[in-house]
Parts: C-alpha cells; structure tokens; sequence
C-alpha cells in the first residue's frame, strides 16, 4: 500500500515537472538595431596648410634647378638727330627762299628693331634661395640709306656755315641746272647688345608670392656709323670728277654694376612678373673721324684724306669715360603650359643716361681752323614688346 502510494507520487511529480518546462517561454537574445555603415568624411586642409604643402611640394626634385629663356624682341630706340645734310632749291642756302632739306635734320634709327634675348638661370640649392643667372641680348641692326641723284636738275648741294666769312650761311653745289651732274647718298647703321651675370637670393616665397633680389654685374655696347657721300661732275673746263667721303663712327660701352629684385604673382596657371633694375656705371665714349675726296680729271685720279665734312681739324679718334646709369623695367604675364613649360608676353623699357652718336660728332661750320669736335653726348631710350618662352628641366 505504501509502495503503490510513492509511486503515485513519484509520477505525479514527473508531469509536474514536464508541463513546466513545456509552459516556460523561450527567450532569444535581443536583437541590435541596424547601424548605417558611412565611409570616413574625406578631410580637407585649412588654407594654411594647403599652402604649407603647396611650399613643400614647390620643389619636389633635384634635377629642377635650371632654367632657360629665350625672347624676341620687338623694340623701338629713340632716333639720332643728324644736322641738314643736303639741300635743294634755287640756291641750296639754309634759311633761303626755296630751299628745302631733302636729307638729315630728322631722326635717324627710329624704326622697329627686332632682337632677341636669352637667359640661363642655375638655383645652387633644392629650395630655390640661392641661384646665379646669365643673360645675353642683341637688337639688330636699323640701316637708313638715302640716294640721291640729279642730272642738274633739280639741284642738289651739301650746306654749311663759311666761317671764313664770318659763319654764314653756304652751300657746295653738286649738281646744277643745265650745267653740272651730280649725286649725294648717305648710309646709317646702328646695332646694340649687352650681357649680365647675376647673382639671386629668394627673399620670399609662398604659393602665391616669389620675391627675390638680384645683384651683379652688366655691360651694354652701341655702335653706330653714319656714312656721307657727295659726288660732281664738272664737264666744263674737264671733265672733272669730284667725290668725297665723310664718316662719322661712334661706340658707347657700359661697364657697371647692378641691383635690382623680381616679383612674381601665380594664380592658378597664370602669373605676373615684374624686374626692375638699375645699373651704374662708368660708359666709355669713342668717336672716329675719317674722309676721303678723290679728284678725277683727264683719267689721272689724286686722292686727299679729308673730307667736306671730315677735315685736318677734325679728324681723328677720340675718347673718354663719364659715370652714367642704366635703369630698365620689364614686365611679364606668363601662362603655365605644361609643368616644366611657360609662355609669356610683356613689355620693356630701358634707358641709358649718356651716349655719343654720330649726328652729335657731325660740325657744319667750315673754314679756317673750323669743324672741330666735341663731345655732344644725349640720352638713349629704348622700349617695347617680347615675346618668349621658358623651360625648366
């Protein structure tokens, strides 16, 4: 009886325990919400140290430390001032009713001139602080040629001042009407060139701004000739044959040395580019006088060295040396074409204080111990428009 009871017991608490375990709910773990993924925020730079890394990658190589620069040059000089060198009219007489000048007494040398101009830079170090820079130009040659030939008329004379006879006003007949043949012609060239050699230190130098001092030396040269012919032919009593030749030579040299800066504004691929310098300096003035006439008759020629212009009292080779000084601006807008390629465009102008051209040499009075020389120096300007290219490798 006991036993039977246990067992009712023992199954009892087995169901029990089976329909609790059935009945409790199951939990499952709690579920976390969704979480967008996003990529990290690009980070951008503050102005500051966008340019601090513009600086930094300014240089990224060794091998960029030369430079090389080559411009044509369209220049205008201002011109030389010659004297009256022939006349005609009824009497050739300067001041005459009638007489006009037919060459000189304008500018001579005042037309375009085309030049070129070349600049190697080397920087001595990767951050551009230091550097040295050479730099050769030339403007070429402006020839002015003037040939007058007459058959006697119109006439054609060279006019002067008889000093002889108290300095007035003369002329030398070359060719006449119905009596004498004749020919006038004159020639005038002119070329100038120069060099410098720098030395350029880096002031300053951001992602917009380049500043940099520029100290050396330079030499500039003018040369100019002007050359005057005057021929006539007598045939009565004759024939007889008379030419003469006058030449006028001058050269100016400046040696000096020169201070100057350069600054440079970038935006983007553009630039602006402003060097002025100036150069001071002592300027060596050389003239040389030569002439020649050579008189024609019955075949048999006789040569005189002398002029009409260029005579005993005259001629000659002089020389001296005055302190002058050279400024010169330019002015460049350049456009980035590649990395290591730039164009640009600007103008220039330049100026020199002192130097002695050949139409300043040239003396009208004549006789006696009359033309003398002396020394007439004038100021030399020259200015216009480049057109170039630099590459740096």
């Amino acid at each position: 009886m006991n036993r039977l009871r246990t067992l009712r017991f023992a199954i009892a608490a087995g169901l029990l325990a089976t329909c609790s375990a059935f009945g409790q709910e199951t939990k499952q773990p709690a579920k976390l919400p969704d979480v967008e993924q996003k990529a990290p925020a690009e980070s951008k730079p503050t102005p500051e140290v966008a340019e601090a890394l513009q600086e930094v990658n300014k240089h990224p190589s060794d091998t960029e430390r030369i430079s090389f620069n080559a411009e044509l040059l369209l220049w205008w000089m201002n011109g030389n001032k010659v004297p009256p060198l022939a006349t005609s009219g009824t009497t050739g007489i300067l001041g005459a009713p009638g007489t006009s000048i037919v060459v000189g007494n304008d500018p001579l040398g005042d037309d375009l001139r085309l030049g070129a101009r070349f600049v190697v830079g080397y920087w001595l170090n990767r951050e551009h602080t230091l550097g040295l820079e050479a730099n050769f130009l030339f403007v070429g040659d402006n020839g002015e040629t003037s040939n007058l030939v007459s058959g006697g008329t119109p006439l054609l004379a060279q006019p002067f001042f008889n000093t002889a006879q108290g300095g007035i006003s003369s002329a030398a007949i070359l060719a006449s009407p119905n009596t004498t043949p004749g020919a006038f012609s004159s020639t005038y060239t002119s070329n100038l060139w120069g060099a410098e050699a720098n030395l350029r230190h880096n002031m300053e130098s951001n992602a917009r701004w380049s500043i940099d001092a520029i100290g050396g030396f330079r030499y500039l040269g003018l040369k100019e000739n002007l050359g005057v012919a005057g021929t006539s032919f007598n045939p009565n009593p004759g024939p007889v044959t008379v030419g003469s030749v006058d030449n006028f030579k001058t050269n100016s040299d400046f040696y000096g040395a020169q201070i100057g800066a350069s600054f440079e504004y970038h935006q983007n691929r553009w630039s602006i580019l402003a060097t002025p310098k100036l150069g001071i300096g002592g300027t060596h003035q050389g003239v040389n006088i030569t002439g020649l006439t050579t008189v024609t008759a019955n075949g048999a020629s006789s040569t005189l060295n002398q002029g009409f212009l260029a005579q005993p009292s005259n001629i000659g080779q002089y020389g001296r040396e005055v302190f002058t000084f050279l400024p010169e601006l330019s002015v460049n807008v350049g456009w980035q074409a590649l990395d290591y390629l730039k164009l640009y465009a600007g103008y220039n102008i330049l100026y020199w204080s002192s130097v002695m051209r050949p139409g300043q040499a040239i003396d009208l009075n004549i006789g006696g111990t009359q033309p003398t020389f002396q020394y007439n120096g004038s100021e030399l300007w020259l200015q216009g428009v480049n057109l170039g290219f630099e590459i740096n490798f």
